[in-house]
């Protein structure tokens, strides 16, 4: 399985009855992380791509590790 970034499109955050729609469609995609408006989820693509398609506002994409430097310089 991989993990997906589901991201809501819509011009404020969704409906909880929305999201709990989404999530409640999943059989063996799991949720990893929320917050408002996306969500992480490790599971087949197939069945994120279905859930995704029935709800027209929502779009999915796979994670994507990026490298980030410290945020705070370092002293010598």
């Amino acid at each position: 399985m991989s993990r997906f970034v589901i991201c809501y499109q819509g011009a404020s955050d969704p409906s909880v009855q929305e999201e709990r729609s989404l999530v409640s469609s999943f059989k063996r995609a799991k949720v990893i992380d929320k917050m408002p408006g996306t969500l992480l989820v490790d599971g087949p693509e197939s069945e994120i791509a279905r859930a995704v398609a029935r709800l027209g506002r929502w779009t999915f994409r796979p994670e994507r590790k990026l490298a980030a430097s410290p945020p705070h310089k370092r002293l010598r």
